[in-house]
């Protein structure tokens, strides 16, 4: 019969069986012909007439169970393969088949007990060695599972998806440069296959190989150009590479491509974010939102939208929901983290950001937020690490960054150390009146009140409604007995603060002007 077509098969069966009605394998064979032919009908009715005949017929089991899987119904598909291993329990491929069904039913135990029967009958049965080692793959045992697409490979060398399996597991050990000889090696094998180029792609991002990661998206593109997720991950490089046009484009057009993507949404989202458009942004957070209301980044990024907005409670009610889905989120911490901290519960600021850390050891924002938060509750040498360790993982220097530890060193009394850490955040940011104004202080803490003056005239004409300056200069000035500069000053000061203030401001004019009229004229 080699050689011969499947229709040519199915007329000499049929033929067989009107000579031999009662042929019970002739159904079989008759049967599985048709269901490669996709007639799965005439098949069923095979493997029931086979049945019939023979009720012993374990191979009319397995097969009329592998038509049952391939229809979804789990439940008859089972009952079949159950009663083929009852009958015949050396037979690897039904074991395998019950492999398949126990896989799509969530249960990978289950289906790895079976592989194991099935290769242990069979040892060359490559379909049961591939199926195995993406369930241990899945099941997060990446070592077992290689091993599993090694032994594949020996007996298929040439099989491209398992060098994209091995890849995989090879990635997830941390050999990403094996990985990506072996997605190679897949592409030579099936050079048309999108997927590969695809996962190379995340795995040459993860190494920071952008250009060659955005080069392969390129080319996955180019061979399925409907699929949205390449679109998706492609607008994700460019994001990461700062074309935030291009980015925008790929994002919405994942999105026009699948309508129902949460993630194209959310990633859209942040863009619109970055650039302040905030109701772009919550448009786009709030539809994906729809689509997964449990989609703990959407609920952050909601919430930094709605901070932008100034709703700071709604915001943390946002950030409460994230963290009640996902408790060890990164992001929802550390934007919790810093609202908190804002509203001087720095307490809680420091367990939130301290969570994040724990997720997140380099990221120096965290660092630098929690040693502020450190700073407030006076507990001073760890504001001073954490600040150190800001400027240790910060991608490039940050004035602010210094211009706190400045104010930490000063706190703890360490006067050179701060000095210098005020005049690098200076040359960093030489427009931050801030930065004036705190060295202006401590200039003055040490009795160098011409050198204070200069760096708060500096402030001022940078800010000129920087209320603190001016009542620190009125304070140098009184201090100088330059009465009325200091009381200019602070009728100045008076203007820019709080109601508060203002009646402390009314008290200490009204002695510097009695001072002021006593003074002799010069």
């Amino acid at each position: 019969m080699q050689g011969q077509s499947n229709a040519e098969l199915i007329a000499l069966y049929s033929r067989a069986i009107a000579l031999h009605p009662n042929d019970a394998e002739a159904y079989l064979r008759r049967g599985v012909l048709h269901c490669q032919q996709g007639d799965q009908l005439r098949g069923l009715a095979d493997f029931n007439e086979a049945l019939r005949l023979n009720p012993n017929h374990a191979a009319a089991y397995s097969n009329r169970g592998t038509l049952y899987l391939e229809q979804g119904k789990l439940a008859e598909a089972l009952a079949d393969f159950n009663e083929a291993l009852r009958l015949n329990g050396s037979d690897s491929l039904t074991f395998y088949r019950r492999a398949l069904l126990y896989q799509q039913r969530h249960e990978p135990q289950q289906a790895l007990a079976d592989l194991e029967m099935a290769i242990r009958l069979e040892p060359c049965l490559f379909e049961a060695h591939l199926l195995r080692g993406k369930l241990l793959l899945q099941e997060g045992d990446a070592h077992k599972a290689l091993a599993s697409f090694d032994e594949a490979l020996r007996l298929q060398p040439h099989h491209a998806l398992t060098r994209c399996l091995r890849a995989l597991a090879r990635w997830h050990l941390g050999q990403s440069e094996g990985a990506l000889t072996e997605l190679t090696e897949a592409i030579h094998l099936v050079p048309q296959e999108a997927s590969f180029y695809e996962l190379r792609s995340r795995i040459f991002a993860e190494r920071g190989q952008l250009a060659e990661a955005l080069a392969d998206l390129d080319q996955a593109l180019r061979l399925a150009p409907q699929e949205p997720g390449y679109y998706y991950s492609r607008g994700n490089l460019y994001l990461a590479l700062g074309d935030q046009e291009r980015a925008l484009s790929d994002y919405s057009e994942a999105l026009r491509l699948n309508p129902s993507y949460a993630e194209g949404y959310n990633n859209r989202g942040v863009i619109f974010l970055q650039r302040q458009e905030v109701e772009k942004a919550l448009a786009d957070f709030n539809a994906a939102l729809r689509l997964k209301p449990d989609y703990a980044d959407a609920l952050t990024n909601r919430a930094r939208s709605l901070l932008l907005l100034d709703e700071r409670e709604q915001a943390l009610n946002e950030l409460n929901k994230a963290l009640t889905l996902e408790p060890s989120h990164t992001q929802a911490r550390y934007h919790r983290g810093c609202l908190l901290a804002e509203e001087g519960d720095y307490r809680g600021a420091v367990t939130d950001l301290t969570v994040a850390l724990r997720r997140q050891p380099r990221w120096a924002a965290i660092y630098f937020y929690r040693g502020t938060c450190y700073y407030w509750l006076n507990e001073l040498e760890r504001a001073l690490a954490d600040l150190t360790d800001a400027i240790h993982f910060a991608s490039q220097p940050q004035a602010v960054f210094y211009l706190h530890r400045g104010n930490t060193y000063r706190a703890l009394g360490e006067y050179a150390e701060a000095l210098a850490d005020y005049d690098l955040a200076a040359r960093l940011a030489p427009e931050m009146a801030e930065i004036y104004f705190a060295r202006a202080n401590l200039h003055f803490s040490q009795g160098d009140a011409e050198q204070a003056l200069s760096d708060l005239a500096h402030c001022l004409k940078l800010q000129p409604d920087f209320g603190p300056a001016y009542l620190q200069r009125a304070a140098i000035y009184a201090d100088q007995e330059r009465y009325a500069e200091a009381v200019a000053d602070l009728e100045q000061a008076r203007t820019l603060v709080s109601p508060e203030e203002q009646n402390r401001i009314e008290w200490e004019l009204a002695l510097l002007r009695q001072r002021l009229a006593q003074q002799p004229e010069s």
